[in-house]
């Protein structure tokens, strides 16, 4: 379990929130970062979309959006209803508040593909809440959270969402990493694997990491204070 003070706020509020409206606006705000051609869809008569994004190849894919206890039914509602309006969309995500265990995300995946729609992501009420955790503004406008982070968190600056699994291949990184007793510094290039090792151990040890940005020549000139695992 996440033990971050504003991390259990922000999942509690998502848990409770029925306001779809403000959700939905919120989820294409939050979402643009990862994908930058998403365009909303606002009002009636949406042909179920919530939201479009354009690909290169003149592609789309269906952005659906749910507050709803009943995600398998919008799911295959939105679906239904963007085929039935000649939507050509050749995949679809999905933003929801709710928690969703790993057997139900596959049974969303199965039914989307049913469809002929295929569910390539989901950024359910875990996934959300990471995105809203540095976003002082919709953490006010769709929760009513004020506050920051706080300086030492579980969760690094990062809009790539963060999965509670183990990864795999790395039994021995990992053990040597939780324990250690000192504090350390994994440095890498973006993308090799210094986010989720963080994450996964600062679970399994109760304490929290630091973790900043280009620190690579801190390190070189204070290499005797800092235990660099570089080939992580």
């Amino acid at each position: 379990m996440f033990r971050d003070p504003l991390y259990r706020q922000i999942r509690r509020r998502l848990r409770e929130l029925k306001n779809r409206n403000a959700f939905e606006l919120c989820a294409n705000d939050l979402l643009r970062q990862i994908y930058p051609s998403l365009a909303p869809r606002e009002g009636g008569d949406d042909a179920g979309l919530d939201g479009l994004i354009a690909k290169n190849d003149k592609g789309s894919i269906q952005l659906i959006c749910t507050t709803s206890d009943d995600v398998l039914g919008n799911l295959s509602g939105s679906i239904e209803s963007n085929l039935k309006k000649g939507g050509k969309s050749h995949s679809c995500i999905l933003a929801t508040s709710q928690r969703l265990t790993n057997p139900k995300k596959r049974v969303l995946e199965d039914r989307a593909k049913q469809l002929g729609r295929p569910l390539i992501q989901i950024y359910d009420q875990a996934a959300m809440g990471q995105l809203l955790y540095r976003d002082p503004r919709w953490l006010k406008e769709l929760l009513g959270l004020t506050g920051d982070p706080p300086p030492l968190s579980l969760f690094p600056i990062t809009i790539r969402p963060l999965f509670d699994v183990a990864p795999l291949g790395r039994d021995e990184d990992l053990a040597k990493l939780a324990n250690l007793t000192e504090d350390i510094v994994l440095v890498g290039q973006p993308g090799v694997w210094q986010n989720t090792p963080s994450l996964y151990c600062g679970q399994k040890i109760k304490r929290p990491f630091c973790r900043r940005r280009n620190t690579r020549a801190g390190i070189r000139r204070n290499s005797e204070h800092a235990t660099a695992l570089s080939d992580c």
